[in-house]
């Protein structure tokens, strides 16, 4: 088999787990695990699949701005972990869940070369909608969850939601 192939496939893989889990996690925290892994393995797959991958120009360009994408959903997965609740939590799997949705947009539309007149509406779509339908789901979600539900670090949860409203 052809390693990038592989390392593309494993990529596929784990980010498909990553999005099942993402999805399961914000009502079942012990998921939270799952999705984590996940994620970080589509990004560690991601990499060489990039560096073997003949993609140049602007494909390789949002190759590699998808690379640091998967690199900050890694971030927050793990953090969703470690919050194991709260309305931190369900903003990170929200944030992973739309972020793969549009990952898997962006590629497609490369793959199938539309090339770039379609690629601006593409991308704007892909990340409009499912950030306005993604962000009425996390809504609720939070609302959902009740504030005082157990987690696995309930103080962290609390601080970051804390944070999070002053910024608001």
């Amino acid at each position: 088999m052809d390693p990038h192939l592989a390392f593309v496939t494993a990529h596929a893989l784990a980010a498909a787990v990553a999005l099942v889990s993402a999805l399961l996690a914000v009502r079942r925290p012990r998921f939270a695990g799952i999705h984590a892994v996940s994620t970080i393995a589509m990004t560690v797959f991601l990499i060489p699949a990039v560096w073997l991958g003949d993609a140049s120009g602007m494909t390789l360009i949002v190759f590699l701005g998808l690379l640091v994408l998967a690199a900050v959903m890694s971030f927050r997965a793990v953090t969703a972990r470690r919050l194991g609740g709260g309305g931190a939590y369900v903003e990170a799997l929200g944030f992973n869940a739309i972020s793969l949705v549009t990952g898997l947009v962006a590629v497609s539309v490369f793959r199938l070369g539309w090339g770039l007149p379609l690629l601006i509406p593409v991308a704007v779509g892909a990340i409009a909608l499912p950030a306005l339908i993604g962000r009425r789901l996390i809504t609720r979600a939070k609302a959902a969850t009740p504030s005082g539900a157990p987690t696995r670090n309930a103080a962290a949860a609390r601080r970051h939601d804390r944070l999070a409203a002053k910024d608001v």
